[in-house]
């Protein structure tokens, strides 16, 4: 039985949307996807300090635990890397979702986060 105390967080899935402008220049934008919000956990792994463009960035791993939703395990193999997830001005990348133990309880999402 898992504790419905430690989902505190509460997240958005968004999808990339490519589309064409009136300038006939493609646009891709991030927006609200139809998996909507969900109430997480998120753990934190590690972080790594590097150089981009000049200016330090740090890339956290995380991990965030959800209940087990069968839409979100199937929208992620659909989209890949077109999927992301909104905590604030947090911005998590998805890595990988894992379908722990395969009971169908909870899903384990591995993420980086770029600060």
């Amino acid at each position: 039985m898992t504790n419905p105390a430690k989902y505190r967080n509460r997240l958005q899935f968004e999808e990339l949307s490519r589309y064409q402008n009136e300038d006939s220049h493609w646009i891709e934008e991030w927006i609200d996807s139809d998996l909507g919000k969900v109430y997480a956990q998120i753990r934190n792994i590690r972080g790594n300090e590097f150089i981009m463009a000049g200016a330090n960035q740090v890339k956290v791993s995380a991990r965030i635990n959800i209940r087990y939703r069968k839409d979100i395990e199937e929208k992620y193999f659909e989209l890949g890397k077109k999927l992301r997830l909104a905590f604030g001005q947090r911005i998590f990348e998805i890595v990988y979702i894992n379908n722990l133990e395969e009971r169908n309880i909870e899903l384990e999402i591995l993420v980086n986060e770029v600060r």
